[in-house]
């Protein structure tokens, strides 16, 4: 059990310095938040939470592994992540602006918004990157199963609370009345943003 604490002592650090660093899964709750509001933004952050929570365990089963057997796969996930991306880039950048009176109901970006929390986590290439090297070097014979259901538990719980305050603290009134009075070119920039990330993700699967 000293190994299992020593596990989980040694990666939380590093776990939430990689959940808290900007990136798709940050643009895409912020976005959320701001335009639909408080419950689809937490919709939102629990299919962030259960991508994290899908590549934990695809990790332990030694998904990384397959990947490196198999690199049309890893092939395959770039572009279609990618692709994804480029999709919800796209939405937001031609979304109309958001009207007062239609605060709270979407803006052109409204759908299944856990999915989306979802497929943007296990399309996202940070998340590929970290879970497939970092956090599945941890994974070691050593580790007994108790302390790995542990850690894996904690570590969800710890993306659950992360997002899920992002979504409350950027759904408040005090953010979202500006959002308003700019929600065009918000979309934009963060329709540019998503956009870009897909083509640099799609642009790696062609150039290894």
């Amino acid at each position: 059990m000293n190994i299992s604490i020593g596990l989980i002592l040694a990666i939380l650090p590093i776990h939430f310095s990689v959940m808290v660093s900007p990136g798709p899964n940050s643009v895409l709750l912020l976005t959320t938040a701001l335009s639909s509001g408080r419950k689809d933004a937490l919709r939102a952050a629990l299919g962030i939470a259960v991508g994290t929570l899908v590549w934990m365990v695809g990790a332990v089963f030694g998904v990384s592994v397959i990947l490196a057997a198999l690199p049309v796969l890893g092939l395959a996930l770039k572009i279609a992540g990618g692709g994804y991306l480029i999709y919800l880039g796209f939405k937001l950048w031609t979304a109309e602006p958001l009207k007062p009176s239609l605060l709270g109901k979407g803006n052109g970006f409204q759908g299944k918004f856990f999915r989306r929390g979802l497929i943007a986590n296990l399309s996202n290439p940070k998340s590929a990157a970290y879970f497939g090297s970092i956090f599945a070097a941890f994974l070691t014979d050593n580790v007994p199963s108790v302390g790995l259901a542990i850690m894996i538990a904690l570590l969800f719980l710890m993306s659950i609370a992360w997002h899920g305050a992002l979504a409350t603290v950027f759904s408040a009134k005090s953010f979202r009345a500006p959002y308003v009075r700019n929600s065009q070119l918000i979309n934009r920039i963060s329709g540019a943003i998503l956009t870009a990330l897909g083509v640099k993700l799609a642009a790696s699967a062609w150039m290894g």
